[in-house]
């Protein structure tokens, strides 16, 4: 069984409470449980494709916190890596330390890697989930550093037989066997790719305007309204993050 999962778009939280909950997750393999375990399926092995945009590395008002020349679309490569790790870690922090009304950690990564790794006793599967990382347009970042390549393999449980974190991630799934080819998609978009038809390496790590645009306009409106409002005196702390969050 091949299966396809795209723009999960798992955040810092800064800019907006956007995380999917674990649940989903648990709902998810659930499902999959439960359509390999159906007989007139006689499903033996099961491969996961995560089809980009699983990590949102632009959807961030910790970008702020660094000069323009810093920022995805600058040119100091080195500090751009450092901060690009920050906000991974940031990112993952987030979503394994969130609590639930019931005031439980939702783990969400530790939950997904748990999830696959007991899915061939779920489904009576003859090797383990297979497991394919693609990144899309706001994951860029995670194919331009081996450092972020690692971050992520050991995130998602990629084992080096799978994917050496020296090498890219690829940009495109191709499976002969299903008749299969697959890309994120962001490849057709002209404010989200300014490569060429080449597909190189080169052309997808080309800075699209998109980015900037996610970043400087989307994530920053809010985060200028929240810097005025503090400066507000007849608003309760409370009344200012609604505001915020509304907006």
């Amino acid at each position: 069984m091949l299966v396809f999962i795209s723009d999960l778009h798992f955040v810092d939280g800064s800019a907006g409470e956007h995380n999917i909950p674990y649940r989903a997750l648990e709902y998810f393999f659930d499902d999959l449980a439960a359509i390999a375990n159906k007989p007139s399926n006689d499903i033996k092995e099961i491969t996961l494709v995560l089809l980009g945009d699983i990590f949102d590395l632009l959807r961030t008002e910790n970008w702020f916190d660094y000069p323009v020349d810093e920022r995805p679309w600058g040119a100091n490569e080195p500090a751009i890596e450092v901060h690009a790790q920050t906000l991974f870690d940031a990112i993952v922090n987030h979503n394994e330390n969130q609590e639930d009304d019931k005031q439980q950690k939702w783990r969400t990564f530790q939950r997904f890697r748990q999830g696959l790794a007991d899915l061939p006793n779920r489904c009576n599967l003859d090797a383990d989930v297979r497991l394919f990382y693609l990144p899309g347009n706001h994951d860029r970042l995670v194919n331009r550093y081996s450092s972020l390549r690692q971050k992520v393999c050991d995130c998602l449980g990629i084992p080096p037989v799978w994917h050496d974190p020296k090498n890219f991630f690829p940009n495109t799934y191709e499976d002969l066997a299903y008749g299969v080819f697959a890309r994120h998609g962001h490849e057709y978009d002209k404010y989200n790719y300014e490569g060429g038809i080449a597909y190189t390496w080169d052309d997808y790590q080309r800075v699209p305007i998109g980015d900037p645009i996610t970043t400087e306009l989307v994530a920053r409106l809010p985060y200028v309204l929240a810097r005025r409002l503090a400066a507000v005196s007849w608003l309760t702390s409370q009344e200012k993050a609604r505001i915020k969050r509304n907006f």
